[in-house]
């Protein structure tokens, strides 16, 4: 992303977000370590709303983070024999966020050599994006 800063996860807490975002995109390396949720989600919902780019990278899948509701949500699963997942979120004030997947799916994941063409020609059609 040509103009983006690059902040690592570890420092996501640390720094002011707003200004993380005015140059119209912004890269976070080692998303994993982000250990800040609360200023990852104030980054994904300024950055939606200013039409900013986010690009996480990272070593392993999301699904893998450590995230801190994790135990939370393992436990309502297996102890509680919780079933409904709106039960969970509605313990913990959750929002919904829409996020347009048109002209460019803002989760599209790169996992095989197809995946990774499709995303070069995704950036050549946006170069500015």
């Amino acid at each position: 992303m040509a103009g983006a800063r690059v902040v690592s996860g570890r420092a996501l807490g640390k720094i002011d977000v707003p200004a993380a975002l005015a140059t119209g995109a912004l890269v976070i390396e080692d998303a994993a370590a982000i250990a800040d949720e609360r200023a990852l989600f104030h980054l994904i919902n300024l950055a939606r709303e200013q039409g900013a780019f986010l690009l996480f990278t990272a070593r392993s899948t999301p699904a893998l983070w450590p995230i801190a509701l994790r135990e939370d949500l393992r436990r309502a699963l297996r102890d509680d024999g919780l079933r409904k997942i709106e039960i969970w979120t509605a313990r913990h004030g959750v929002g919904i966020a829409d996020w347009p997947a048109e002209p460019i799916d803002p989760f599209f994941n790169v996992n095989t050599p197809e995946d990774a063409a499709q995303a070069a020609d995704i950036a050549a059609r946006f170069p500015d994006t």
